[in-house]
């Protein structure tokens, strides 16, 4: 099948194939393209390993500052306990109540029960359900769709990452775009407030760092991607205590493009975020027309899923998204993605800059995202999952003394 040069023509064909009915057909072929990019961004996570760290739209709450908090995509908690369960009878809803039971009986001391969404009801699967909160913490359920077992874990409340999905560009047929610069900036004020760890800009464009250590004592650093990079190296929990690491997922797709000149947007959000990932037009129109528009017969039910969600009634449930998805798609789909590992070609990396302090000055002084892009090549995603797992395993640890 053909690859389009670009998502927004990609667009214009949902929009033409799937949404034609809708009032808006673009904007919702849009909406429908930034569900995908957190839907492939949760499959990463599982795919890395990372899912029983997994939180989906918790608020966060900003350092220092308890009283105010951020919903974001996705969070990563230490675990203090996790345990397979058996799920006696799949034909039964799976509600926190039931979950709560049987965590019990497998000698789990859960603490109240939280809320009514249920882990499978039919064929539908909640990713990440909390069902009871605990002092200093909450209970997950996991499970894979054709699953006999949920994976059942206490997470404490303070995570180790975070995870957003922006997208960014100008509106199709407008100068200008505000919507997206503010959602930057506001991608950006999250950021760069759930972290103890804080950027000092310099005039040369270079920036230092200053953190609060783990025995209350601030600490300053002459390199913020030098001190945060020996940190995880080195496993120093004193010095990572207080920091959450922060990572953007952005993306140019539907009826948002990005200008080849002055992306204020992706610089806004370059300089905020630890790490900024960029899925690619390439990765996402390979998605969409080899998975969801493909005929692999592997495939089937995510295609379904897929148009099921997009025609579903006014009250029905959805069936692909982050949070809730069927569960024969989610389970065709952690099977497709363990297969293919199209992670390093669907995406890159835009920062950190790389090792090279030199070159990562450059980077941030430059005002252009070309030489962003540049500098962003030399750091490679799997740094990227090496460090998550660092982190969890630190601070899991640490959970355990």
């Amino acid at each position: 099948m053909a690859r389009y040069q670009s998502v927004d023509a990609l667009q214009n064909l949902l929009a033409e194939e799937i949404f034609h009915q809708s009032v808006s057909p673009k904007k919702a072929a849009g909406r429908a393209l930034g569900t995908l990019v957190e839907l492939v961004t949760f499959y990463m996570i599982r795919d890395w390993g990372l899912e029983t760290s997994l939180a989906i739209e918790r608020g966060l709450p900003e350092y220092g500052n308890a009283e105010i908090t951020h919903n974001v995509e996705f969070s990563l908690h230490p675990a203090s306990v996790t345990t397979s369960v058996p799920i006696i009878d799949r034909t039964k809803t799976l509600t926190p109540t039931q979950i709560l039971a049987a965590a019990r009986s497998a000698g789990l001391q859960v603490g109240q029960k939280r809320g009514n969404a249920a882990l499978l009801k039919g064929n539908v699967l909640r990713h990440a359900t909390v069902f009871a909160e605990a002092e200093g913490g909450f209970w997950v359920a996991h499970m894979v769709g054709d699953s006999a077992d949920m994976e059942i874990t206490r997470l404490k409340t303070k995570p180790y990452a975070m995870v957003e999905c922006k997208r960014v560009g100008v509106e199709q047929g407008m100068k200008k775009g505000p919507q997206t610069i503010e959602k930057a900036k506001q991608g950006a004020y999250v950021a760069r407030t759930v972290s103890g760890l804080q950027r000092v800009p310099r005039s040369d464009g270079s920036v230092a760092a200053v953190v609060k250590d783990q025995k209350g004592k601030l600490q300053h650093y002459e390199s913020y991607y030098d001190f945060l990079r020996n940190a995880i190296d080195q496993g120093d929990v004193n010095a990572l205590a207080n920091i959450v690491l922060t990572i953007g997922v952005v993306s140019n797709h539907g009826n948002w493009f990005t200008a080849e000149t002055k992306n204020k947007e992706m610089r806004v959000l370059a300089q905020s975020y630890d790490w900024l990932l960029f899925f690619t037009d390439d990765g996402l129109a390979e998605f969409i027309e080899d998975v969801l528009n493909g005929d692999q017969d592997e495939l089937k039910a995510t295609r379904a899923a897929f148009r099921a969600n997009v025609g579903r009634a006014k009250g029905e449930p959805t069936v692909f998204t982050k949070v809730q998805i069927e569960a024969e798609a989610d389970r065709e789909l952690t099977e497709y993605f363990a297969r293919e590992q199209p992670w390093d070609r669907w995406f890159n990396v835009i920062a950190p800059a790389p090792s090279d302090v030199a070159t990562a000055r450059e980077a941030e002084a430059d005002d252009s995202l070309n030489m962003l892009e540049k500098a962003g090549r030399y750091v490679a995603l799997a740094e990227l999952k090496k460090d998550l797992h660092t982190l969890k395993v630190l601070h899991e640890q640490e959970a355990e003394q």
